[in-house]
């Protein structure tokens, strides 16, 4: 299987709204057009068109941006089989603003150009640098999986924080850690754990889901991308255990401080069996 597994930093969510914001853009109108691949999904495709809209509302709003743009593919094995695994790894040295909030996304296929249509987004200005310091490494996790393959993985900080992992399947983000049920409490994860610095950690640590966690295809038919956030921060918070849309997650993580947090998202290819 795929060794290296895909990181990809979405520009709207390596910034901040807080009291060190500057100054609020309304209604920007943009747009963002990219090439499927030819082995890419349209949601894949859909994804990227959305990030360089995003990426072209801040440039609209007077924000410099620093990006590079990788493009890789690679080969790995399943059941005999040969395939490949196309991504981008997008990476941002720094941003000096965010996506806040819009108002309409429209996509326009034409073939295998998607364009994505940004209406009233608004864009926060501020004046705080994310900690260089302040981060971590994920081992163990690779870029494809059969659904309900278990998935495990490590967890190193390089400053002690606290972690919070999300998965989000269509447009709803859900608590994967600390994971909280209400009727069954031996599924729930102990809260409020300080990860040390330097410290490995295996997850899943709740042995109710050794030997990993599994994550069910919800289309059976098609292959899909799920994505895993993994957001590390310098002081505690509650989140709650529901499902919430992508744009209210955006919401709550624009308003921590840069300085204050390390988010990394990646994008696994889940197959069916």
């Amino acid at each position: 299987m795929i060794s290296r597994l895909l990181l990809l930093l979405l520009i709207y969510f390596t910034v901040s709204y807080s009291s060190i914001a500057q100054q609020i853009v309304n209604n920007i109108n943009t747009t963002g057009t990219c090439q499927q691949g030819e082995t890419e999904t349209l949601e894949s495709a859909k994804k990227r068109a959305l990030n360089i809209a995003f990426e072209n509302a801040l440039l609209k709003a007077g924000i410099s941006i620093e990006l590079r743009s990788i493009y890789s593919e690679s080969n790995y094995s399943l059941n005999g089989n040969i395939n490949v695994f196309q991504y981008w790894d997008l990476q941002s040295s720094f941003i000096g603003g965010s996506i806040l909030d819009y108002d309409t996304i429209l996509y326009k296929p034409n073939g295998f150009e998607i364009t994505a249509e940004l209406w009233g987004a608004k864009v926060i200005k501020y004046n705080d640098h994310p900690d260089p310091n302040f981060t971590f490494e994920i081992d163990g996790l690779n870029g494809s999986y059969l659904s309900s393959e278990p998935i495990s993985f490590s967890f190193r900080p390089s400053q002690n924080g606290y972690l919070y992992i999300f998965t989000q399947s269509n447009d709803e983000i859900s608590v994967l850690y600390p994971y909280e049920n209400t009727i069954s409490d031996y599924l729930s994860d102990k809260k409020d754990v300080l990860f040390l610095k330097d410290e490995k950690t295996v997850f899943p640590i709740n042995p109710a889901y050794k030997p990993g966690y599994s994550i069910e295809m919800e289309n059976e038919e098609n292959n899909s991308n799920i994505l895993l956030f993994f957001l590390y921060l310098k002081e505690n918070r509650h989140w709650d255990s529901k499902s919430i849309s992508h744009k209210q997650f955006n919401k709550k993580v624009a308003a921590i401080s840069p300085k204050d947090k390390c988010l990394k998202i990646y994008i696994i290819n889940l197959m069916r069996k």
